[in-house]
């Protein structure tokens, strides 16, 4: 992905399920492999990118969803 990245209103967990990846949040890269994981704010711009030889495979999951939390 190129460009500025994303935001939101939310805490993000992205965890590798197979691959490389970057993680870049807010201008600080880390590279995540097999199993390893990071939590952030994710109204800090971030974005991730392959940076393995093969296809990468991660899962995101972010709390509250949408970062609306609902009073009823």
């Amino acid at each position: 992905m190129e460009g500025k990245g994303f935001r939101h209103t939310v805490k993000a967990k992205t965890v590798v399920l197979y691959g490389k990846l970057e993680c870049n949040v807010g201008g600080l890269v880390y590279e995540l492999g097999w199993r390893d994981s990071m939590l952030h704010s994710s109204a800090t711009p971030h974005k991730v990118r392959n940076v393995g030889k093969e296809k990468a495979i991660y899962l995101t999951v972010c709390s509250p969803p949408g970062g609306v939390i609902s009073g009823k």
